[in-house]
């Protein structure tokens, strides 16, 4: 008797076949040819002819679908007019059910050439040019593979299934399905992706229930199937960053083999969505799925046992083998409990169609309580008497004598010795990477933890995506209403996959960040320093273990011993060590240089402290040589990069640069929805010693901001052209969505802030009359030009959205704003003070945290101070700041008092400025001493 879960197998390639026709059913639209057709400057243009993909590879005329049916995928691609059968419907059901772009759009087409697509946020870049060209180089005879016909071709094996995908979605994400603004947001990936994922699930269905009769293209249901944990907690709850990779490295693997076993092996769901918290699926429709079984054992039981070991086909070929997460967390596996199918398929018979929304949000929201395999654990201390392994907490030390002198067990052990060994083998590439804090600190010697996080709450539920238009009031004459966007699966991808690339854009998860964002910001580091000793064989050390050097001068540098070279590599801003010397230099090859003179004589080595360990010398040597390694590396760790939190370890002292980088690229490229898409950052400054786990806490800490929106007042509204000037510092290539642009200034309870929103698309000549509306409070009575009415997620009563350029001075508005907090961990207690009233202000620091606009007023701020000496600066702060404690029991009682104001003023006018206080204009007077009177002058100083 076949098993539920072996028909699946039995019918793999068929399934397989399903999901890649799907990603592939719009091929034609990736071409030049198709942006011509859809180009309002050129006539009588021709797409691809139906038949281009069988005249260029005719193999695939003989893929058929059977043992599901005889139908030819080369129909299913090509979906032929006048041919109609049951499997060229249920894709046609799958493509509607996706998107949901009905209606359409006030005609819009674009020119060509420059044809551009769109963020969901209103943000354009131009389409590469020869589409067609880099179409045809895909690997279509890959597809002849996947044929069904039983014995005639070998099936698919899964490295080739997963490339082949990753090249369509390479390029697929290039493209658009429809070039037409404003619904060229939608990218012909994020189509294809989600059609496939359904047109799968539903052949899936098929094999495994055969239901009598066979469901109408109309049934079709679907649901998501959720792999999710409490995968920040696992993550960042090290005390080393070699564990902390390895613990990335871990989960990613672990969530790989669960996609291995749902996507190939049994072939029922396809991914849409991974994070730092798991992955989700779409599935079937079948409400007892998790209990299907294969040789007895139930679909829950292999995606557990999966998680935990990473057994299948691909695994037993990749070199290393991936490591097993071995119960060390278990994922929280849930099915959707109601079905939904998308698009209403009578939505054309229908005055208010019936749209159905996968509930995404409520599984990517989901708290998880993190567990372990209590089995596991049971075995691991079965005949055990010995310490606790101080990284994973759940092991015991051992039994290996090294790891336990570290106090660690042998498999924490085993995975920090492959970080350190994959990093040394990197050295040899010209650009490696680091994964070292100390390489990674500034020339003082401290490091920064920058985190992120946007929120997408109400982005995810749709109720934000109906906040964009499809049509501008009155822009069709015919029905002068707006319409906005439906919130289809289509779009909702989108939107975590643009803020996924917005974070992979400014550091991506790889060992090569050179043109990244803040690897232009920061430049490369290099070289390093490889010290070799007279006697290598004497010293007995662990292989690429990490060790202290201790020099000459007492003064203790990190080196990696290279068992292959016999020889240490240095692992240090080597900056900083020409510091510890007393001696400075600016550019670091003359540091490298000069610190060569320090590895000389005799030398002891000595065992890093961590892991609950203390310094022990275990060797000495004399050094036989010193040479240099010629690899340069940006000193950055990527920590997290995923769509809705980021992290990233930078040097200190160019963490405030990075951030005006990242605030630069949410204006240009968010500006026009900032009032409803926040972005919370935040600076975690510490010297390089200071526990990870205390920093990472101090940074989960700033991540708890609130960024619900308020209500704000309009106090002025400009609107100016690119001739005027643009915003300061707006990154090359967004110039031309600020040809036009809106200046807004805000307030609220007596604090302004400036948004410059760009009301122009991505040519420079098209006015933005569907993505920069704000909702009003309070709108009883409405005369404005664009305006419409859309679910408010703050308020059900405040319906109407006005165009920013309709909106007056004393509107009341509803806004968002993005913050931005740091601070100084001099202690590791100091991360205790991160705590935020009601989610706004800090509870010890009222100043903190800022709105991120007011970065630009605190560096005015800071160039002013800098005029005065160093020791006038932190006596004029003193002052105030001293004043402040001994005149007040509440500090909040000093911000409007008048006395304390004019105390400010006059600290600040005594104070010995270069060009006296008078020279320094009124209203720079005042930005001190409201800064004063807030506590800002000490937060700029620190």
């Amino acid at each position: 008797m076949v098993s539920d879960l072996d028909r699946l197998v039995q019918n793999q390639k068929v399934i397989l076949l399903a999901e890649i026709i799907g990603w592939l059913h719009d091929y034609r639209k990736c071409s030049d040819e198709h942006l011509k057709v859809q180009a309002a400057n050129l006539r009588d243009q021709s797409g691809l002819p139906r038949c281009c993909l069988a005249t260029n590879f005719p193999a695939i005329s003989a893929v058929d679908m059977s043992p599901i049916e005889t139908t030819k995928a080369l129909d299913l691609l090509n979906r032929p007019r006048g041919v109609s059968d049951w499997l060229i419907e249920y894709i046609k059901r799958c493509h509607s059910s996706a998107h949901i772009d009905k209606p359409d759009p006030v005609n819009n087409k674009q020119n060509y050439p420059g044809t551009m697509a769109s963020t969901p946020f209103g943000y354009e870049n131009k389409i590469m040019s020869n589409l067609t060209d880099e179409l045809w180089k895909l690997d279509w005879d890959s597809l002849v593979t996947y044929s069904a016909q039983r014995g005639q071709h070998a099936a698919p094996n899964y490295s080739d299934y997963i490339n082949f995908r990753e090249e369509i979605r390479g390029l697929f994400s290039k493209t658009v399905a429809d070039t037409r603004r404003p619904i060229n947001e939608v990218n012909l990936w994020s189509w294809g992706l989600l059609v496939g994922s359904q047109f799968k699930a539903a052949i899936a269905y098929l094999t495994l229930t055969d239901p009598q009769p066979r469901p109408t293209p109309a049934d079709l249901r679907w649901r998501l199937l959720g792999i999710r944990v409490d995968g920040l907690k696992y993550i960042l709850d090290v005390a080393k960053i070699s564990d902390l990779l390895a613990r990335k490295q871990l989960l990613s693997d672990a969530l790989s083999g669960v996609h291995e076993l749902l996507t190939w092996e049994y072939p029922l769901g396809s991914e849409v969505y991974r994070d730092e918290n798991g992955s989700i699926y779409v599935v079937p429709d079948i409400s007892n799925l998790l209990d299907l079984k294969d040789s007895g054992i139930t679909l829950h039981e292999l995606i557990i046992d999966r998680f935990s070991k990473w057994t299948g086909p691909h695994a037993a070929q990749m070199q290393p083998p991936p490591m097993p997460i071995d119960g060390e967390i278990i994922p929280h596996i849930e099915l959707e409990s109601t079905p939904w199918w998308g698009q209403d398929p009578d939505y054309r018979q229908r005055s208010d169609p019936d749209d159905e929304l996968p509930k995404i949000k409520d599984m990517i929201f989901q708290e998880v309580i993190p567990s372990t395999d209590p089995a596991k654990v049971k075995q691991w201390w079965q005949g055990q008497n010995t310490e606790v392994c101080v990284v994973c907490g759940l092991r015991p030390q051992g039994p290996g004598q090294k790891a336990k002198s570290r106090n660690v067990c042998d498999t924490c052990e085993e995975r920090r010795a492959d970080r350190s060994e994959n990093w040394v083998r990197s050295l040899s590439t010209a650009k490696s990477s680091t994964i070292w804090i100390d390489e990674v600190s500034d020339i003082n010697g401290r490091i920064a933890l920058i985190v992120s996080k946007f929120d997408l709450q109400h982005w995810l539920d749709g109720s934000l995506v109906s906040t964009l238009l499809v049509k501008a009031p009155g822009e069709d004459t015919s029905d002068p209403r707006a319409l906005a966007k439906n919130p289809s699966f289509a779009r909702i991808h989108r939107i975590w996959q643009t803020t996924s690339n917005f974070w992979q854009e400014t550091c991506p998860d790889t060992e090569d960040i050179t043109d990244s964002l803040i690897g232009k910001t920061l430049g490369g580091r290099g070289p390093r320093l490889r010290i070799k000793s007279d006697n290598p064989s004497s010293l007995n050390l662990g292989r690429y273990h990490v060790y202290n050097l201790v020099l000459p001068s007492g003064i203790r540098t990190s080196v990696v011993w290279d068992p292959e070279n016999e020889s240490f590599v240095t692992a240090d801003n080597l900056q900083y060590l020409t510091k510890l010397h007393r001696e400075k230099f600016d550019n670091y090859a003359d540091a490298v240089d000069h610190a060569k003179g320090y590895f000389t004589g005799r030398l002891s080595v000595e065992v890093s402290p961590g892991y609950g360990s203390k310094k022990e010398k275990i060797a000495e040597f004399d050094v036989a040589s010193i040479s240099e390694i010629n690899s340069s590396f940006i000193p950055a760790i990527p920590i997290l990069v995923e769509p809705q939190i980021f992290m990233v370890m930078v040097p200190a002292d160019k963490a405030l640069d990075i951030i005006q980088e990242i605030k630069l690229k949410y204006d240009a490229e968010m500006g026009k929805v900032q009032n409803r898409l926040p972005l919370q950052l935040g600076i975690i400054f510490a010297p390089r010693m200071t526990p990870l786990r205390a920093l990472f806490d101090a940074g989960l800490q700033m991540l708890k901001q609130n960024s619900e929106a308020r209500i704000w007042r309009v106090v002025q509204k400009t609107e100016k052209t690119k001739s005027q000037g643009i915003p300061k510092g707006i990154p090359q290539g967004a110039e031309d969505h600020y040809a036009e642009w809106t200046e807004i200034i805000l307030e609220r309870n007596g604090h302004r802030i400036i948004w410059n929103v760009p009301t122009m698309m991505g040519d420079g000549t098209t006015k933005d009359i569907w993505y920069p509306y704000v909702f009003l409070h309070d709108s009883k009575q409405i005369s404005r030009t664009y305006y419409f009415e859309s679910e408010n997620p703050w308020d059900p009563q405040d319906k109407v959205l006005v165009h920013v350029n309709d909106l007056q001075q004393d509107d009341e508005i509803w806004f968002t704003p993005s913050m931005f907090d740091f601070e100084f961990l001099d202690t590791t207690t100091r991360r205790f003070e991160i705590y935020y009233k009601d989610g706004e202000k800090r509870v010890s620091r009222l100043s903190r945290p800022f709105y991120l606009q007011d970065i630009d007023r605190l560096e005015r701020i800071w160039e002013q101070m800098k005029k005065l000496t160093k020791t006038q600066r932190h006596q004029v702060v003193s002052i105030i700041e001293t004043s402040r404690d001994n005149w007040f029991e509440d500090i909040e009682a000093s911000l409007n008092d008048k006395v304390f104001s004019s105390f400010v003023r006059d600290t600040l006018a005594g104070a010995e400025w270069p060009n006296k206080w008078e020279s320094i204009g009124p209203e720079l007077q005042e930005e001190l001493i409201d800064a004063g009177v807030s506590g800002e002058l000490s937060d700029v100083l620190e």
